[in-house]
């Protein structure tokens, strides 16, 4: 009978380079605007999914922070977050329909903390009315 052979514990394994292990990463917002308070009564709650899968892809390469307005709205929360200098980027996601003044605003708000931030702005409004984003001298791209 062969002795099973003990696997390497993770304690074991090499570390990754100095150079690797200092990287900074940059930090990415990804915010889901908030809706109407009577249109937030009639819908059921879930998870902001879409933003949830970016979320997963900018893992490794930079560092996710999900603001969710449509649970909380509260610019505080979010000054606080763009306060940090390594925030370089801040998402918005939005619908057509009530959300859309709260991610004009969270646009608006951004670029008077933080000029020096990049504004995306993504979701089902984007997809059909991005030349009328790209006209809010607040938003810098739309995706």
């Amino acid at each position: 009978m062969t002795e099973p052979v003990p696997s390497q514990e993770f304690s074991e394994r090499p570390a990754p380079p100095a150079a690797v292990r200092f990287v900074r990463r940059h930090k990415v917002v990804l915010v889901r605007a908030a809706f109407s308070k009577v249109v937030l009564a009639n819908i059921p709650k879930h998870l902001p999914l879409a933003l949830l899968a970016l979320a997963g892809s900018l893992e490794g390469r930079h560092e996710p922070v999900l603001v969710d307005r449509a649970v909380k709205k509260d610019d505080h929360l979010l000054a606080r977050i763009l306060g940090d200098r390594e925030v370089t980027c801040v998402g918005i996601s939005v619908h057509t329909g009530p959300g859309l003044m709260d991610a004009l605003h969270c646009s608006r708000l951004v670029k008077r903390l933080r000029p020096d931030v990049t504004v995306v702005w993504g979701g089902w409004h984007a997809t059909k009315a991005p030349a009328s984003i790209l006209r809010e001298p607040s938003s810098d791209f739309v995706i």
